[in-house]
This record gives C-alpha cells, structure tokens and sequence, in this order.
C-alpha cells in the first residue's frame, strides 16, 4: 500500500476496506475445484443397506 502512517490512520473505514479489498478477497472458484467439491459432498448420497442387514 505504501502509505505513511499519518496516511494510513486518516484513512476512512470505507476508504481502508477499497485498499485491503484486493489482497483479502479469495479466488473465485474455478470449474474443476467446484466439480471436486460436488464430488465429494453430493446433494443426495447414496443410498445405504439398513442396519440390520448384515453384508
């Protein structure tokens, strides 16, 4: 950011959040690490034997 502090304390809590927003946002989210995220927690989960049947 390379403000001096007296910049850096006159700045307004709007004004600090335009300069910090860059290097606080994440990533967006790519095809790939969402199709890896739909794998590994799917809406419906496969349907499992009930307990009482012994495999």
């Amino acid at each position: 950011m390379r403000l001096t502090p007296d910049a850096a304390w006159a700045l307004t809590p709007r004004e600090l959040a335009m300069v910090l927003r860059p290097h606080l946002a994440p990533a967006p989210l790519d095809r790939a690490t969402l199709d890896g995220l739909l794998r590994a927690y799917p809406d419906d989960p496969p349907a499992r034997d009930p307990p009482w049947r012994a495999p």
